[in-house]
């Protein structure tokens, strides 16, 4: 149906991938439609969105209906207060593309209250910030650019590199970022690329919470740890607080400076998803074996920081093992360390192509047969049965010793009141008890 309604472009709008529910009359009093409907978010604003989704909305009859647009549990400073962003809606009209195999709805919210509107703007301004920096970025050298990232839980997030020196072999943000750089600089062919910090001594103001390292490289990659150790130098004087994510072992000097503000350390995560040698060497070539990994992780806590194990990605058939789990857990607790997180393998595009050719991991692929939607994009993984399986197992594994299970929520954005928590990040250090993941 096409309506004379014209849309007019009123406030600013952007292109997002969440997850939106719907229901009948107005949220929060009536039937859940549509549950596992996932649409892609066009041209969101405060003041409407439109919606493609893969099979027709029972609502679009509806003269109104309640919708609900699930921002991910990171949004704010402290992540347990990021909610679900509820408003009454209307179809203005839609339309079928793709001979019928897409249908596009132009949604107008009637009711964004005063608390949500601008929650849903700050979002929106954001992402066209970072698209806008992007466009504008040098076409000689990658600057250092500290912004808020929507696939890092949307925290403020800094690459000390375009590409790392990791190369592992799943990782498509670090193909992404490459691919992006080349369409700016096509005559580089070396990566990775060190990014130029001198934007860090030009900074007027800093950011407001917790800064993220790194969402498309690794800050202590050989590569870039000095410029790492430059950052945090610099900032961490100011009051800037990070949580840190790695492959790899952090050198002495910058251990000794976390100790020193290891209060401005929210956590630190240290991936190690199996401990099986072979299979680290092929998917996960330039990162340390997970014995030394896992004793890194250890001399975080010796310094006072809130530390956790990332079992990440997962690779079904490959990871899932029940003993295969067990053992990482057992070693997880040998360090010390109580608390791991857990996600599947989400992949897509030419990396997922490039691992279904791979001889090792061919059948580990056709495991992963659901479309998935993690915030901020669309991916293939594993059904979301599979999920709640395996990381029942992994909770009940983690109990057993004492230990706490966590997921991303930002990812497996389907999951719901499971049991353990869906924040992998550390929750204590905004109660107040100290820097210990939980």
């Amino acid at each position: 149906m096409r309506s004379s309604f014209r849309e007019r472009r009123v406030y600013p709008r952007t292109s997002m991938v969440l997850p939106v529910e719907f229901f009948a009359g107005g949220y929060g009093r009536s039937k859940l439609l549509d549950e596992s409907i996932r649409c892609e978010s066009l041209d969101l604003s405060v003041g409407g969105v439109r919606l493609v989704a893969e099979t027709p909305l029972k609502q679009a009859s509806e003269e109104v209906f309640g919708l609900r647009i699930n921002l991910p549990p990171c949004y704010s400073s402290d992540p347990r207060k990021a909610l679900p962003i509820d408003m009454k809606g209307k179809v203005r009209w839609s339309t079928a593309t793709a001979g019928g195999k897409k249908h596009v709805y132009g949604i107008e919210f009637l009711d964004l209250d005063s608390g949500n509107k601008p929650v849903l703007n700050k979002v929106i301004v954001s992402e066209l910030e970072r698209a806008l920096r992007e466009k504008s970025r040098s076409l000689t050298k990658p600057l250092l650019d500290i912004k808020r990232e929507v696939h890092a839980c949307n925290m403020y997030a800094a690459d000390l590199s375009v590409g790392c020196q990791h190369d592992c072999i799943y990782c498509h943000f670090a193909e992404h970022r490459k691919a992006e750089w080349l369409k700016q600089a096509p005559e580089m062919d070396t990566f990775p690329v060190p990014v130029d910090l001198s934007p860090l001594y030009s900074m007027k103001e800093y950011p407001s919470s917790v800064v993220y390292l790194s969402p498309s490289s690794d800050a202590f990659a050989p590569g870039n740890r000095d410029a790492a150790h430059e950052l945090l130098s610099n900032l961490l004087p100011k009051g800037v607080t990070f949580t840190i994510s790695t492959k790899n072992l952090i050198p002495d000097r910058t251990l000794a400076l976390l100790k020193k503000y290891s209060r401005q350390i929210e956590g630190v995560a240290m991936g190690v998803a199996n401990l099986d040698e072979e299979r680290n060497s092929i998917l996960e070539p330039g990162c340390p074996s997970a014995g030394k990994r896992l004793e890194g992780a250890r001399r975080f806590m010796e310094i006072g920081c809130g530390v956790s194990v990332r079992m990440d990605p997962i690779f079904p058939g490959i990871d899932d093992d029940p003993e295969s789990m067990k053992k990482v857990v057992k070693a997880v607790y040998d360090t010390g360390i109580r608390h791991i997180s857990g996600t599947y393998l989400f992949t897509f595009g030419s990396v997922f192509r490039e691992m279904s050719r791979h001889p090792y991991l061919k059948g580990s692929m056709k495991g992963l047969t659901a479309k998935s939607y993690p915030i901020g994009g669309k991916a293939l993984s594993v059904p979301k049965e599979t999920k709640r399986r395996t990381y029942a197992l992994l909770n009940e594994i983690c109990k057993s010793y004492g230990m706490v299970f966590m997921t991303c929520g930002c990812k497996d954005t389907e999951l719901k009141d499971e049991g353990y928590s869906l924040i992998c990040r550390n929750m204590d250090y905004y109660d107040g008890k100290g820097n210990t993941v939980s």
